[in-house]
């Protein structure tokens, strides 16, 4: 397995990828007992759906088309971005024991079994000549319970 590391030495723009687990399955308790004492919560059994998502900074600041991006490299130049758009595969999470567990991908416009095209680019400005409107910010699929 080879793992590829983001150069920002050669791409000074950090693509930021928070992995925002979104419970979407309904996890039951929470609710009031007869003796108005919470109820304990019960743990997933199942599946849990999750979406990690994807933006793109230059500094602090979001990097979009259409928008120029100051301060870049050794000369400090202004630029434009052209395209934002890439593949991520072989995604996995970090359990609460340190274990990867592999994110079975949802297929969908975006998606397939294998790999996700994260489109961060809107069709404006520079971006024109290539982009379109229609975005993909988000690797969707589920994990194991727990």
């Amino acid at each position: 397995m080879r793992t590829t590391y983001f150069d920002n030495s050669r791409f000074p723009l950090a693509l930021i990828a928070t992995a925002l687990p979104l419970l979407l399955a309904a996890c039951g308790g929470g609710g009031g007992g007869d003796n108005g004492q919470p109820t304990t919560p019960t743990t997933p059994t199942g599946p849990q759906a999750v979406a990690i998502e994807f933006a793109a900074k230059a500094g602090n600041l979001p990097a979009k088309c259409g928008t120029p991006i100051a301060g870049m490299g050794t000369t400090q130049a202004t630029v434009d971005l052209h395209d934002l758009r890439f593949y991520v595969s072989g995604v996995s999470l970090i359990n609460d024991k340190g274990e990867a567990v592999a994110v079975t991908l949802d297929v969908n416009d975006w998606q397939t079994k294998e790999v996700t095209l994260i489109d961060l680019e809107d069709g404006t400005g520079a971006c024109a000549d290539a982009g379109t409107q229609a975005q993909n910010t988000q690797v969707r699929g589920t994990v194991p319970a727990g």
